[in-house]
């Protein structure tokens, strides 16, 4: 994964301000990019003539723009956006290079299957009916009825989330927005490690996959911790006539094992990319739902 790019958010600005390969901000960052990442032209008069630099000077605008609304009708962003090593190149050109995914025929009893489940009129007589090669497994999957790829429902935690410990979670709707990187969330605490680069393997289906499983595996941790608070005050486990100031010493014990939990399980996501063949396809693509499967 390349080194992350880190600039001055002054001069970020400065160029945003006023974009062009002629405004010092700008071409000061635009050298730094260029060093930073390795990129080598013909001469450092083409470096500021060629497109590259347009493209750059868009990406700064658009950077700006997004991490800088906080006025008007226009909502602040719940996100924060970047340079990076794609910052200076076209989307045209990045999207292809980065998308792994290919198409496969399906067959006539496919086709079938897949008009009649969903009502749909496909016409094949022209020729082939392509479907996203990460995609067919997920269709040859929802065919069977044995149960076999049914979630494990040991594995769903049926409480709402920390929010039946932390602060009444009826105070705030959830269902509007919440995010799990942050601790604006039901349980109070961050529990979604930092966005990775896949390159030009198609995995976002296996980093969701570990994503979600090493989040789960730390609100189980925080569900345990909080039990054995209250356990230990030889309490009923039951949420019904907790004491406030046993409540409160739950769930701080709680949070806390959640957090740490969560900087300490880092699951493999090459080896899901290695081994799970029956239902993904690696860098090919796959379903994140079906992993558990």
């Amino acid at each position: 994964m390349p080194l992350a790019f880190h600039y001055d958010e002054n001069e970020l600005q400065m160029c945003a301000l006023l974009p062009s390969s002629d405004t010092s901000a700008c071409l000061s960052l635009f050298t730094q990019h260029q060093l930073h990442y390795n990129r080598i032209h013909e001469s450092s008069q083409q470096m500021y003539e060629n497109k590259r630099m347009n493209h750059f000077l868009n990406s700064i605008t658009i950077v700006y723009n997004h991490n800088s609304r906080t006025d008007g009708n226009i909502p602040k962003s719940h996100f924060h956006v970047t340079l990076n090593q794609f910052s200076d190149c076209d989307p045209y050109d990045v999207i292809p290079a980065h998308n792994t995914d290919t198409r496969v025929p399906l067959e006539a009893q496919q086709i079938q299957e897949l008009s009649e489940n969903n009502h749909l009129k496909i016409d094949s007589s022209t020729g082939p009916v392509w479907i996203s090669a990460s995609n067919i497994r997920t269709f040859r999957t929802s065919r069977k009825d044995d149960g076999s790829n049914k979630q494990d429902s040991s594995l769903v935690q049926s409480h709402d989330a920390l929010g039946d410990f932390v602060v009444d979670p009826r105070n705030k709707d959830w269902t509007e927005y919440l995010n799990w990187a942050t601790t604006d969330n039901p349980d109070g605490v961050p529990i979604v490690h930092t966005s990775n680069d896949q390159g030009t393997c198609g995995s976002c289906w296996a980093w969701a996959a570990i994503g979600s499983l090493e989040a789960n595996i730390s609100r189980h941790a925080a569900f345990a911790a909080y039990w054995s608070i209250i356990e230990k005050h030889h309490l009923q486990k039951s949420l019904d006539n907790i004491p406030p100031d046993i409540h409160q010493e739950a769930v701080l014990a709680a949070q806390q094992t959640e957090a740490v939990t969560i900087q300490h399980t880092s699951l493999s996501v090459q080896e899901l990319v290695d081994c799970d063949h029956e239902y993904d396809q690696g860098c090919v693509g796959g379903n994140p739902l079906l992993v558990r499967s």
